[in-house]
């Protein structure tokens, strides 16, 4: 593998990990009688950005490890 096999791989890595920041949930404390706190759903549990684009850039980046990881291997089987 090569110094451009690590780079495409590392922005695959990049993007799951951004996909992954975006639809990570956000909740809401409240405080029940008796101390007891319950997490509720943040008003944004279904955002279009959790539920469309965060999908979508994790996707991208799945797919672009596999370019990352073949990139050159035909240079290298004719040699």
């Amino acid at each position: 593998m090569t110094k451009t096999n690590f780079i495409i791989i590392a922005a695959a890595v990049a993007l799951v990990v951004a996909g992954f920041t975006l639809m990570r949930p956000t909740t809401d404390v409240k405080a029940r009688p008796g101390g007891h706190h319950a997490a509720a759903p943040g008003p944004g549990a279904m955002a279009p950005q959790r539920i469309r684009v965060a999908p979508v850039v994790c996707l991208a980046g799945y797919v672009l490890v596999v370019p990352g990881i073949l990139w050159g291997m035909g240079s290298h089987a004719k040699g």
